[in-house]
């Protein structure tokens, strides 16, 4: 399983359910996973909603981390506040060149200076927050691997496992296990979602997700 880099609240693209594969995507905000799709009808009875709550429930506990924490929101809440006061020194500056006699070349390396040193500040709480997410990605993945040990037994004995994909945790994925013919009906479709990881991997090659985006 590959261990994602990746910053936080960008946008990743989680694919859709298709036959013997649902999707459960991470709702990004409450930083849980949404089963609200879910029906017991997607497995035939097999699996009630409440096994499913529980299980994501227990994922929950470490995936939460990666999206709420004290860290994220002062680092939003500071960052909103930088540009806030970079827009209030440029509008201080036209102010400042059109009503008083202080010409341009005298007040323009003041701003210059304060506009760096703003910036500075914004790049050290990007790097803070991005580093707090990192860490909580990987220690994420690293308990992922032992819950489902712990836990995909009782949903094999009803046919079923879980997958933590390249996405995880943006998305996690119930399997059905099949048989040879169930695998030759379902022909390409049951091919959707490797497809679409092997596009997430491309697109994390060809251009590396920024965590500069604080929203």
């Amino acid at each position: 399983m590959q261990k994602l880099g990746f910053g936080y609240r960008h946008n990743i693209s989680v694919p859709s359910s298709v036959n013997g594969v649902i999707i459960f995507p991470v709702d990004k905000e409450e930083g849980k996973f949404d089963s609200s799709k879910y029906s017991p009808e997607l497995t035939q009875g097999a699996i009630s909603t409440e096994e499913i709550e529980h299980f994501l429930q227990g994922i929950d506990d470490f995936v939460e981390p990666i999206f709420q924490s004290d860290v994220l929101s002062d680092a939003k809440s500071f960052s909103m506040m930088i540009i806030l006061l970079m827009i209030l020194l440029f509008v201080i500056l036209e102010g400042v060149t059109m009503s008083a006699d202080i010409p341009t070349f005298v007040v323009a390396p003041i701003f210059v200076v304060l506009m760096l040193v703003l910036a500075a500040v914004y790049a050290i709480l990007d790097r803070i927050a991005t580093s707090y997410v990192k860490k909580k990605i990987k220690e994420a993945n690293e308990k992922i691997g032992t819950y489902l040990q712990i836990h995909n037994g009782a949903f094999k004995e009803k046919d079923y496992f879980w997958i933590a994909p390249v996405g995880f945790p943006y998305w996690i994925e119930l399997h059905k296990e099949i048989s040879e013919s169930e695998d030759i009906e379902q022909g390409t479709e049951a091919l959707d979602i490797q497809e679409n990881q092997q596009n997430l991997k491309f697109s994390m090659k060809k251009k590396p997700l920024q965590y500069v985006e604080f929203r």
